[in-house]
């Protein structure tokens, strides 16, 4: 059983895992609506596939494949530990969403603007702020900012604090 950080990282894993709308958006790329593509029987694929894989827990590197791609990355920092205990009291949780510009513009037939990393950040939000999860405690969103990376890749960085950890 992992323990400490790695607990944290799996339990972010799971809710992740948990989430067909952000596991599309990030599997399907070859289309415009990934939405619209059958549920992943297996979601985890989107971290044990090494060839099209999409979810990082390692941190994240400037090399940018010749093919377009959508990445999601999560990191665990300025954790601090708690006088009072062994565990973990608050901690920042990133996760780093690159996109290539050309996979931006999400095309449903809504007619409506639709971005895949702001629904990307969309579905994040919907897990993770303001909500307490087991073994990682409360949740809130701390900043969200764009980026761009080159003239290929853009994406945002969507940083959350967590507070009150209990390992159960």
């Amino acid at each position: 059983m992992a323990q400490g950080i790695d607990n944290y990282l799996n339990q972010i894993a799971i809710k992740i895992y948990s989430n067909q709308n952000l596991c599309k958006l990030l599997y399907y790329i070859e289309t415009d609506n990934p939405l619209n593509e059958p549920n992943l029987v297996d979601t985890s694929i989107i971290r044990t596939n090494k060839i099209n894989r999409s979810l990082y827990f390692e941190p994240f590197t400037w090399q940018f494949p010749e093919i377009a791609c959508a990445w999601l990355f999560v990191e665990v920092t300025n954790f601090k530990p708690d006088e009072g205990n062994i565990y973990f009291k608050n901690m920042s949780i990133n996760f780093l969403v690159v996109v290539a510009n050309s996979l931006w513009e999400i095309n449903d037939g809504s007619n409506e603007i639709k971005m895949r990393p702001n629904m990307i950040i969309y579905e994040l939000n919907s897990l993770f702020n303001n909500k307490r999860i087991t073994g990682i405690g409360h949740n809130f969103i701390r900043r969200g900012d764009l980026i761009k990376f080159n003239e290929l890749y853009s994406g945002y960085l969507y940083a959350i604090s967590a507070h009150d950890f209990t390992l159960n």
